[in-house]
């Protein structure tokens, strides 16, 4: 059986295997989901109305309306959103970060901020791990003027992990406190 195999990757070379040029872009592929958001939603929608006990399908629901809000600038979809992961919540208050992201990302968009500042941090209390969740609630204390607070919730999140949504939360810090070329580094750096 060593035998075979080692004679296979022998011969795999020139068993019609093309050369790939290494400086060729990968592309990956990408799902244009938002063609099919309103049957998504749909969907959702009648699973809610059949058992109004699932909790699961009231969040996917509301971080659908989220999303197509995004795709089509519809504040209704934001309030829709905000009534579902309420509902989530309410059924499942505990252990449900997903609803209080949502919650939050609804008010966030609504301006908001306080409210919005409230469930970002209920989420992040079970997500504590989550270097992304501490640069949101620092992106919140920035929308309201609290750039210490800001500035200490950026320094938890780069300990915990630098991702590149913590580099966009500083990056935006730095400009605002007058430090536009670190955040222009930034900016690169978190798009490389």
């Amino acid at each position: 059986m060593a035998a075979i195999a080692l004679v296979a990757i022998a011969a795999w070379p020139f068993l019609g295997a093309r050369p790939v040029s290494a400086s060729r872009a990968y592309v990956a592929p990408v799902l244009p989901d938002y063609r099919y958001r309103d049957a998504t939603i749909a969907f959702y929608e009648r699973r809610v109305r059949a058992d109004s006990r699932d909790q699961i399908s009231a969040r996917l629901l509301a971080g659908e309306y989220m999303q197509r809000y995004r795709e089509t600038q519809d504040a209704g979809d934001i309030l829709r959103a905000l009534h579902q992961a309420r509902r989530a919540l309410a059924l499942q208050p505990q252990n449900n970060a997903a609803a209080d992201a949502i919650i939050a990302s609804g008010y966030t968009a609504l301006h908001r901020f306080a409210d919005a500042l409230k469930f970002e941090r209920a989420a992040h209390l079970e997500r504590s791990d989550d270097s992304n969740a501490v640069a949101q609630i620092a992106s919140l204390e920035m929308e309201m003027g609290h750039y210490e607070v800001a500035a200490r919730d950026l320094r938890m999140a780069a300990h915990i992990a630098t991702t590149p949504t913590v580099m966009a939360v500083q990056a935006r810090y730095d400009e605002l406190t007058g430090q536009i070329d670190a955040a222009r580094r930034l900016l690169t750096d978190a798009a490389a």
